[in-house]
This record gives C-alpha cells, structure tokens and sequence, in this order.
C-alpha cells in the first residue's frame, strides 16, 4: 500500500494510510544504498510484514530539518517580545527560495504593536523576494 511518512520517532516511521496510522522501520536494504526516508516521503508499506519497502521519488528536501515534499515554508515572526528579527526572516526567506519553496512570513503580536510605518517597511522590503526567479 502507498501511504505518506508523518512522523519519526525512536527509529520508526508513522506512516498514514488513508487515515490510519502504522508504525514500522524501513528495509535494511536503504542503509546499503546510502538512502533514509524522511517525514514527508510518500512510501510503498506491506501491511502485513510492517516494513517500508520502497521511497517513491521526491519533488523536494529539505536536509535541515529533514523533510521531503512539500511546497512552501512558512516564517512565523513576532513583531515584539521577541523583537522582530530582520536578519532571520531574510535568513529563512533565502532558505525557501534556495529550495523553490514558496516563502510565507507571518508577523504575530501585532495587537501589541502601534508602528504601522514598520509593518509596511517590513513587508516592503520582503513581498518581492520570490519575484526574482
């Protein structure tokens, strides 16, 4: 059956079958091909052995953290307690656009915030970062 890796732990997968949660190991027979499933890979499980038997092939991976699959990142940033970070949301911005993932920024705590000037610069500066491809 086909089912997608949600999860790791303790060396086994969580994998999702329609809806229904396994738990397994992968075949040994990744280590020798220098291969290690990741959350996010969709994968080949026999129900009956409870092992992972095959990885399908990747549109994305991310190696820190490892993740397989997925379209988009999206930055959470607070704007106050902690400060806003600009050199960590380019940071994180680049790192999606590195991997052609969609970069989101989401700014939080805006409730606590009155520089309505800073929120338009801040989004000023970051909206075109993925323009440039």
């Amino acid at each position: 059956m086909v089912g997608r890796i949600v999860a790791l732990t303790c060396g086994k997968y969580s994998i999702d079958l329609n809806g229904e949660i396994f738990q397994a190991p992968a075949r040994g027979i990744f280590r020798k091909k220098n291969e290690k499933p990741v959350v996010g890979d969709v994968v080949e499980f026999n129900v009956e052995d409870q092992i992972i038997e095959e990885i399908f092939p990747r549109k994305s991976l991310l190696k820190r953290p490892s993740i397989a699959n997925i379209d988009q990142l999206i930055i959470v940033q607070s704007l106050v307690e902690p400060e806003f970070s600009y050199m960590l949301t380019f940071k994180y911005l680049t790192y999606a656009n590195m991997n052609n993932l969609k970069g989101i920024l989401v700014l939080t705590k805006s409730d606590k915030f009155n520089d309505e000037n800073k929120i338009k610069e801040i989004k000023e500066r970051y909206i075109g970062i993925h323009d440039h491809k």
